[in-house]
């Protein structure tokens, strides 16, 4: 998996606004082919994204769920497990790790409901727009999927 990311880490080699006179459809051809790649790479990048806090968020709950079986209140549990993850973070990353894990939580509980496989279809919606949504608008979303896809 860490292939994947470091892949999109790589410089991207941009094509220049100037170039050759001689033949301009060409080149904005080229232009226009450079801009339809960097749009089909920006959705890669969103899937990938999603699918990382998905993956996240799954194992964080199957985690508070271990340690509910166990006779720990769920509060508690979910602290423990912060405590869990904090030694290994930054300490930028620290400050944001509960607000970073509900945006997780909120895409984990949407794509549990429409299908983990409705994550390749997304193309424009980061993470952050998935987060920003309440219960009820994710109940919303998720009837409409569920409409449209039975």
């Amino acid at each position: 998996m860490m292939n994947n990311y470091q892949n999109m880490q790589e410089p991207v080699e941009v094509i220049e606004a100037e170039g050759p006179t001689e033949s301009i459809g060409k080149y904005l051809v080229d232009l226009y082919k450079a801009a339809s790649d960097a749009l089909a790479n920006t959705a890669k990048v969103i899937q990938y994204e999603i699918k990382s806090w998905y993956n996240y968020a799954n194992k964080y709950e199957n985690r508070v769920k271990e340690l509910i079986k166990t006779e720990i209140r769920e509060k508690v549990a979910r602290t423990a497990i912060y405590k869990e993850i904090v030694p290994f973070l930054l300490v930028s990353s620290k400050i944001n790790l509960r607000q970073k894990t509900h945006k997780a939580r909120n895409i984990l509980y949407l794509f549990s409901n429409i299908g983990v496989d409705k994550i390749q279809q997304i193309r424009t919606y980061s993470t952050n727009n998935i987060a920003s949504y309440n219960a009820d608008e994710l109940e919303l979303i998720i009837d409409y999927v569920k409409n449209i896809f039975n």
